[in-house]
């Protein structure tokens, strides 16, 4: 739908008092909380009130707003027509410089209380973390092209002094067992004085301690994207295919450029596991 400005929310609507977005549920969570942010984030540069429907099914998403009222201390009509337009109104708002990158304080408020009330509820606790902890979120994919690797000349400025325990998230495919003993030994020779630990949970636990760690380091995956813009600490991410890679300014946000050895690069006759022995040797070498 479109509103006398003209701006397209995928699978929402917008009029000149209201956005509003049709809540249904995916196990993608990551690619549904780009279209939920970014029609929040329509309804707050329009200072307007946003009125959705809730996200159906027994996850910590049905805690999230589905009417909010309007907050005038996010209006801004310039910013919103610029990010009004043809990427932003598809259903892959994150590729774009999108009206989310406005909304961080938000999404920190909205998704913590959420996280909290469903924890609450469904008696499952949340994570806990040590102040000096890093958590390094790496996911895996042989082929998805938004999978980027990071180099170990990405981390190594990310890991301060004071830095105890550093603490890799991800699935645990066998065949990504090369890539993730790399990075294991990456750590520990940037830190030889912090525990090195993998970690690997459920999808909210995982989700939440992205959210939850006093700083992240997300690859390429929306899951991480959102999670890590909730968090109230330090966060560090790569622009590889996430707003249209231009890095644009977010609230406490870091973007890295550069350091990266993407999917996209993967000679066409490679094996899987060729493949794998590739990123394994050139994450260690870059």
């Amino acid at each position: 739908a479109v509103s006398s400005i003209g701006c397209e929310i995928w699978n929402g609507y917008m009029s000149d008092d209201a956005a509003g977005y049709a809540g249904w549920y995916s196990p993608s969570w990551g690619n549904l909380l780009s279209e939920y942010w970014e029609a929040r984030g329509a309804a707050a540069l329009a200072g307007v009130r946003f009125d959705g429907s809730q996200i159906p099914g027994d996850t910590w998403l049905s805690k999230l707003p589905f009417k909010h009222d309007a907050d005038p201390a996010f209006k801004d009509l310039n910013a919103l027509k610029d990010m009004c337009n043809e990427c932003t109104g598809d259903m892959f708002p994150h590729t774009c410089v999108g009206k989310w990158t406005r909304i961080r304080q938000m999404i920190r408020d909205d998704t913590q209380a959420a996280l909290k009330a469903f924890s609450d509820e469904s008696h499952v606790s949340l994570p806990t973390f040590r102040e000096n902890d890093i958590l390094v979120h790496v996911r895996f994919d042989p082929d998805h092209p938004q999978i980027a690797y990071y180099a170990r000349s990405f981390f190594s400025w990310l890991v301060p002094e004071s830095t105890s325990r550093i603490i890799l998230l991800s699935a645990e495919p066998e065949w990504g067992k090369p890539i993730l003993e790399a990075y294991t030994d990456i750590f520990r020779e940037l830190c030889p004085r912090c525990s090195v630990e993998r970690s690997s949970g459920s999808q909210f636990n995982d989700y939440a301690a992205i959210a939850l760690a006093p700083t992240v380091v997300c690859s390429g995956s929306t899951y991480c994207l959102w999670a890590a813009m909730a968090n109230r600490g330090r966060a560090i991410m790569s622009p590889h295919e996430i707003a249209q890679g231009k890095m644009p300014p977010i609230d406490d946000w870091t973007w890295v450029p550069g350091h990266v050895l993407g999917n996209g690069e993967r000679p066409k006759d490679i094996s899987n596991e060729d493949w794998v022995k590739h990123v394994a040797k050139w994450v260690r070498e870059n």
